[in-house]
């Protein structure tokens, strides 16, 4: 019985030990893509969750849903909405960074296929730090 109870309290702690061991790193949540039409253009959303101590940058997007991707910022000058494109995003310390309609977001241009709701697509997320992360996108036409 005490063997019993040796093993189960080393894999007690060696669970504890792994569970702490983890590597925190960039996370994309609340992934969603509207839908296109091949050749033309749509945008896509998420949160970028850093909860590490240092801060991050996403420096480029990609995937083969289409031939380009860029990341992009919504501004309203003189009553004038405008986007503009962005070589990076700075993800601070333990922080979020939201992209969504009217605001920051990536645009994919020239689709090689047509994105219909319901499905989803792959994109590739490179960070300066973080490295690739692969991120699944929902196709649907708004945030529900």
């Amino acid at each position: 019985m005490k063997k019993f109870a040796s093993i189960l309290c080393s894999l007690f702690f060696l669970l504890i030990l792994v569970s702490c061991s983890q590597k925190k790193t960039i996370a994309i949540e609340s992934a969603w893509i509207r839908p296109g039409i091949k050749g033309n253009t749509t945008a896509g959303y998420f949160v970028l969750v850093n909860p590490t101590n240092q801060s991050d940058k996403l420096v480029s997007v990609s995937g083969n849903a289409s031939n380009r991707i860029e990341i992009h910022q919504t501004s309203m000058e003189n009553d004038v909405m405008s986007m503009h494109e962005q070589e990076f995003i700075e993800i601070p310390e333990k922080s979020k960074v939201e992209f969504k309609p009217q605001g920051l977001h990536i645009m994919l241009m020239d689709l090689t296929a047509d994105i219909i709701e319901g499905g989803q697509i792959e994109l590739t997320f490179q960070f300066e730090k973080a490295g690739s992360i692969k991120q699944t996108f929902e196709i649907k036409t708004s945030v529900e």
